[in-house]
């Protein structure tokens, strides 16, 4: 498997894969999965039980929890991201097949983010609405590059949750596969009240220490030019004393 597609790595992880490159099944409308009544977000939105042949995959501290097969293994990239590879020998997420990123919304919509994706080129395909945890959600069916990817948006809670399956071959075998992984996780799909992150950690602490540290660079160049005049007259003036003496 190549790298995943530069567009769905700025939506998720900016991460990359190896390999050869795969067939992919033609793009349609994805199927429209049966949405548990326990999956709607409510203050006692509970995570679904694992069964034999599932796994349960929670994330308290970004509000949401799900199920994949049993077949696959969770790997965690950091408290916003976390993709899924398919059993062992793996390297970190190169060989995932899926792929799930928390961001800020910062107020957006799931279709305004979703626009985003588009006008960027590379969507093959209408997107179409699916309800996902009692949640609007915004499916593409294929994002184009390297590895061929289906995307499924939603927001809440002002939370960007995107999840990025890497489409299969043509043969029945991968296509019964990835079906199987996409219903899975989309059925399963739960939000839950979020946690509040540690001390230090989390998006918005990152993002309050990127805005102070261009506070301090826009600070330092302003102070660079304030005293630029007064650095040049004074070089001038030692100049003309240099000159007289």
């Amino acid at each position: 498997m190549k790298n995943v597609p530069s567009l769905v790595v700025a939506a998720l992880f900016a991460l990359t894969g190896c390999g050869s490159a795969a067939t992919t099944i033609p793009p349609s409308a994805p199927p429209v999965p049966t949405t548990s009544p326990t999956s709607i977000p409510t203050a006692e939105a509970t995570c679904p039980p694992p069964s034999e042949d599932t796994r349960r995959l929670t994330r308290e501290q970004t509000g949401f929890c799900l199920l994949y097969p049993e077949s696959f293994i969770e790997v965690g990239t950091d408290p916003t991201q976390v993709c899924l590879v398919p059993g062992e020998p793996f390297m970190a997420c190169h060989s995932a097949k899926v792929f799930i990123n928390v961001a800020d919304a910062a107020g957006r919509t799931v279709r305004q983010a979703a626009d985003e994706v588009i006008a960027q080129g590379g969507v093959i395909g209408d997107p179409s609405p699916l309800t996902i945890a009692g949640q609007e959600a915004v499916v593409l069916p294929e994002v184009g590059g390297q590895a061929s990817t289906r995307v499924v948006m939603l927001v809440h809670d002002d939370r960007l949750y995107t999840v990025g399956f890497v489409l299969p071959g043509a043969d029945a075998p991968s296509v019964a596969e990835f079906e199987l992984l996409f219903h899975t996780i989309i059925d399963s799909f739960t939000l839950v009240p979020a946690a509040p992150p540690p001390a230090g950690t989390g998006l918005a602490h990152h993002q309050e220490r990127r805005r102070r540290r261009g506070e301090a660079k826009q600070e330092a160049r302003d102070l660079e030019r304030a005293l630029a005049p007064k650095t040049r007259a004074a070089r001038a003036e030692g100049g003309e004393e240099a000159v007289g003496t």
